[in-house]
């Protein structure tokens, strides 16, 4: 209501006049989510002393400000924030892009917008030597879902980043392959795998979310955690739905993800 009023303040002949008309808002949606936060983000620059990342990321937030402000005034409440892949190969500057990241989302919080990231459940960094016991991988990413040690500390990981940043929404994201056919590639879990949870994939699911979810409540409460499922689409929950795939198929042939099951 706040921000409507202040846009139908416009200035005419020198004042400022409040301006009548109808107005549509949207109180049927809760999450307005929309834009990224962070699109002049570089990791040049980053480096050097801890004098120079703190004034670099209060550089960094003033120039998403306008941004930011933008997103208020067409009341979005919600943005994704970008860069925020931390690789090994770029662990030099991790400390700087946390100020820089923790910049935008305090300012983002003064204007009633909170800050998501997608974290994903790859557990590479987490792997010692020998451990690896072949399960689930997609590209370079290693997945595996009774790897209870690995997920462990890199949920606590991920929880303290969460925490240093400034997040406001958690969201993780299973193994993003498979499809409707096989959800997760879960067909290729590992003997070990198949050992501690045999073919009951939803047990396997709900203790992964849980370790991610308890370690984020520990380091970061007031955060919202969302948990984003394979295949996405609540459709397939829907009896039937998914019993004829090819027909869904057919009926829309643009969509390429079914093509070529007839195959």
């Amino acid at each position: 209501a706040c921000m409507t009023i202040r846009r139908m303040i416009q200035p005419r002949g020198g004042k400022p006049v409040l301006l009548g008309g109808k107005v549509r808002d949207w109180p049927a949606f809760k999450l307005r989510c929309i834009g990224k936060l962070g699109h002049w983000f570089s990791n040049r620059g980053l480096a050097g002393t801890a004098e120079e990342a703190e004034k670099n990321a209060r550089a960094y937030g003033e120039v998403e400000r306008a941004h930011i402000q933008w997103l208020a005034r067409h009341k979005i409440n919600y943005a994704a924030l970008k860069f925020v892949n931390y690789r090994e190969k770029w662990k030099d500057v991790w400390e700087a892009r946390e100020k820089c990241h923790r910049a935008v989302t305090d300012i983002a919080r003064e204007y009633g917008i909170k800050a998501r990231v997608t974290w994903g459940t790859a557990i590479n960094s987490e792997l010692k030597e020998g451990a690896w016991t072949r399960c689930v991988t997609r590209r370079d990413a290693r997945f595996c879902w009774s790897a209870k040690e690995e997920h462990l500390r890199n949920a606590r990981k991920l929880a303290e980043r969460s925490r240093r940043i400034g997040l406001g929404n958690y969201c993780l994201h299973v193994i993003d392959s498979g499809s409707m056919l096989d959800p997760e590639k879960w067909s290729e879990r590992c003997d070990r795998c198949k050992k501690v949870y045999g073919n009951n994939h939803l047990r396997a699911a709900t203790e992964q979310f849980l370790m991610y979810y308890d370690a984020l409540r520990k380091e970061l409460p007031d955060c919202e955690f969302e948990a984003v499922v394979y295949p996405y689409h609540f459709q397939w929950m829907v009896p039937g739905f998914a019993d004829d795939a090819l027909k869904f198929g057919a009926s829309m042939p643009h969509i390429g993800w079914v093509r070529g099951l007839e195959d």
